[in-house]
Order: structure tokens, then sequence, then C-alpha cells
């Protein structure tokens, strides 16, 4: 396997006992979830894996086979989803741990091979999509959005951490799809919860991470109206985040000219396909999210009646947070940008994911 040529696709089914290697793996995998996720908390347990030990060691397991061949991720969140109990914490939060090392197990062999194509000169006619091609996104967002689903804040807020972490490795339908269901089935419930927290997240999965290009580049076109009337400076309860008051010489996305915003079009001549790709995904998720806000903002009817009482106090966070967003922007300092959405989602930082 060392002398395989990079960029080759390998076909690990016709090596010479590989399926059986598998067929041997997954009752094992299967039993090590089960007993993080159900047995570990009572220090008890039945079949293969029944210590910490044991468990460690079909985990390291899991992630060389992952490693080696992408395409099991889809095997990885069947066993995963399939060993879980929803109406559990602590079975939640093992799936939710489990799936985010699948992921970055899949990102970290992706990024490896592309850095040894790059080595040795290998040029791709597009960049290979870091999930593998056979990634089943409707079975994926079926375990999501049951976890969505869930009365739990706590539950709420491991599945928006999962997706905050993993959302930069979706693109083209998948991200679309991810996306959309995301906001079509789940908006005004995690907008406008009345957990602050659950709020808080859900708001900086729409600023930082549902789009890719910058907010003043693109027709975000609610982002200052919502700053210039709902941010009051103040720090809400779960402010430990720290929001400073707004500047009133900001500008944000509906103040710039047209030809501001439209420059970034004009970039994308010199850009690569898959470049065009994210902008033209980025501008339709613009629409989509410009149109729920407003809904806020007009205190549309149709939000469900449980949530609207909570559409003021979710719009002062969403100001707030947008503030800081366009504050870091304009003063061109990476620093504010990473280290206020990584902090605020960071499960060691944060109480309630502990």
């Amino acid at each position: 396997m060392q002398n395989f040529p990079l960029g080759r696709e390998v076909v690990w089914g016709v090596i010479p006992a590989y399926d059986l290697l598998l067929e041997c793996f997954w009752p094992l995998l299967r039993s090590a979830l089960w007993w993080d996720g159900i047995c570990s908390q009572f220090d008890t347990g039945k079949g293969w894996v029944t210590s910490q030990h044991s468990y460690t060691r079909v985990k390291l397991t899991a992630r060389a086979l992952l490693q080696s061949n992408a395409k099991l991720l889809n095997k990885y969140i069947e066993h995963t989803y399939e060993n879980t109990n929803i109406y559990s914490l602590w079975s939640v939060d093992s799936c939710v741990e489990h799936m985010s090392l699948w992921f970055v197990t899949v990102g970290e062999a992706h990024e490896e091979k592309m850095k040894k194509l790059k080595e040795l000169n290998v040029k791709l006619k597009r960049k290979k999509e870091r999930l593998p091609d056979n990634f089943d996104f409707e079975y994926y967002w079926f375990g999501i959005e049951n976890m969505l689903a869930s009365d739990l804040f706590q539950v709420l807020l491991k599945v928006m951490s999962l997706l905050y972490n993993t959302l930069d490795m979706f693109s083209g339908q998948n991200r679309i799809n991810l996306v959309t269901n995301l906001m079509l089935s789940n908006f005004f419930n995690l907008f406008c919860h009345w957990c602050p927290e659950v709020r808080t997240y859900f708001q900086l999965l729409l600023i930082y991470k549902l789009l890719r290009a910058e907010r003043q580049n693109l027709p975000c076109f609610t982002d200052g109206k919502v700053v210039r009337e709902y941010n009051t400076g103040i720090s809400h309860k779960s402010g430990r985040f720290g929001l400073q008051k707004a500047n009133n010489s900001m500008t944000y996305t509906d103040e710039r000219s047209f030809e501001r915003r439209m420059a970034v079009f004009d970039a994308t001549a010199n850009s690569s396909e898959q470049d065009d790709e994210h902008l033209l995904i980025d501008i339709m998720l613009c629409s989509k999210i410009d149109s729920y806000v407003r809904m806020c903002l007009e205190n549309d009817p149709s939000i469900p009646e449980q949530n609207r009482v909570y559409v003021n106090p979710a719009l002062v966070q969403y100001a707030n947070l947008l503030e800081k967003y366009y504050s870091g922007i304009n003063s061109k300092s990476n620093e504010t940008l990473v280290t206020l959405a990584h902090r605020m989602i960071e499960s060691s930082t944060n109480p309630y994911l502990n």
C-alpha cells in the first residue's frame, strides 16, 4: 500500500479479508459505543467492552480504520446512532463526542492527503470534498433532527456544538441541505428559545459558520437594522461574554454602496470554480437568514406562540453578537472573531456542556 499512487482511489473491497475484518470489528465498535454511552456511568457492562482500557483500544482502532478509508463514515454514524438513547443526556453526550471524533478523523485524513499531493506537485482539476462522495446526508440529518427536537436544553447545546465544529466540512449540495433543514424546521425554536445559551449558540452559527464570505460583502440586509434598533450595549445574565456598547460610526451591510457589495462578484473572475460555488451558496443562504430575521423584526404572527415572547431578547442578543462581529471585521483583527466565537462554543469553558 505504501507504493499506491496518491490521488487514486483504493478499492478496499478487492483487498483479501478486508470485508471480513470489518464484519468482525463492527460488534466491537457497537459494544464500545454502548458501554461509553450507557454502561460507563454505572461502571458496569456486558459484552466485549467492559472497561475504559478496552474502550480506548477499540476507539483507537476505529480511528485508524476511518483514517485509511473515509467511506466507512456512514457505517460509523449508523452504529453511533443505533447505540444512542435520545432520552439520556449521558448517552447523547457520548453520541455527539463520537460524531465529532469521526468527522475530525475524516477531516484530518483529507488534510494529510492534500498535503502529500501538494508536496508532490500533483494538480487537481477541482479540490476534493472533505466528506466522502458516498456520504449519506439523509441518515445523518435524521439523527441531528431527532436530537434538535429534544426538550433538554443541554442536548440542544451539544448538537449545536457539533454543528459548529463540523459545518466547515460540508460543501455543495450537502451544505445547502444542512442549512436549509436547520432553518426550515428549527429557526424560531432555536433563535427564540427560552434559554439564552441556546439562543447564543444558534446565533453564533448564523453569524460565524453558515456564511463563508465576510458578511459586509454579502446582502445581509437586516444586519444594520437589527444592530441600530436592538444593540443596548448591556450584557445579559449569561453575559460573561462581555459584549460592548455599539460603535455609532460602524458601517453595516445595508449602508454600503451597491458597488462595494458587488466587488466580491468581480473578485471571483480569477477564483476557482469551488470558490464561486461557495459564494453563490452564501448569497442564497443570506436571503433565507434575512427572511427569518425580518419576520422577527416585524413580529410576524406565524412565529409560534411559545417563541414569540422571546423575540425581543433574542434580537438584543443577536444585535450584540453582530456588533462584535463587525467590530472585528472593521478593525481587521482576526483574534476578535475567532476567540469570541470559540470561547462561547468550547465545552471546556461552558459549564452547561461539562
